[in-house]
């Protein structure tokens, strides 16, 4: 079955919203990408209307940006989750 990126069927009562259509084209979710620790990778999507997605395949280094302000470029030694 297809995953929409639309609301829940259900209210935070537990009530349920009624659907007034069905799932769209352009709702619809891709697959997760689970990004590798390699060099650097990134594959484009075209999307509806001609626009470009970038999608990150692999990754060396990663911009991280301090409680200051200040964004260094470091490079990733070890992932704990994905």
């Amino acid at each position: 079955m297809a995953r929409a990126q639309t609301r829940s069927k259900r209210k935070l009562s537990g009530g349920r919203y009624h659907a007034s259509r069905t799932k769209r084209k352009e709702e619809l979710a891709r697959k997760p990408t689970l990004t590798l620790l390699k060099e650097n990778k990134v594959k484009k999507i075209r999307t509806i209307g001609g626009q470009i997605k970038k999608v990150l395949l692999s990754a060396k280094e990663i911009s991280v940006t301090d409680k200051k302000g200040k964004t260094q470029k470091t490079e990733i030694l070890n992932v704990l989750e994905n």
